[in-house]
């Protein structure tokens, strides 16, 4: 899927194009089978946020992080990749 680009201005829409890259990153390592290199290209990419979020929603850091961890397990499990919008 190539990059979005802005109609009037010609920008390339950088968030699209990097979650593209890592989709097509993290599909390729799944179809290798490699889902431990898979789950550490998504943690990289959004175990942050998703943290933040969770550590808001939770407000205990341990439930927190262990949330997280089975949200990306889930994400990987499923070979399902997060899209940003």
């Amino acid at each position: 899927m190539p990059p979005a680009v802005h109609e009037a201005t010609g920008d390339v829409d950088a968030e699209h194009m990097c979650t593209s890259a890592l989709e097509q990153r993290v599909h390729g390592l799944l179809a290798h089978h490699d889902k431990r290199a898979a789950l550490s290209e998504i943690m990289n990419a959004y175990g942050a946020p998703v943290l933040g979020f969770c550590l808001r929603m939770l407000q205990n850091r341990v439930r927190a992080e262990d949330t997280r961890q089975q949200v990306f397990e889930q994400v990987v499990r499923d070979r399902r990749t997060p899209r940003v919008r």
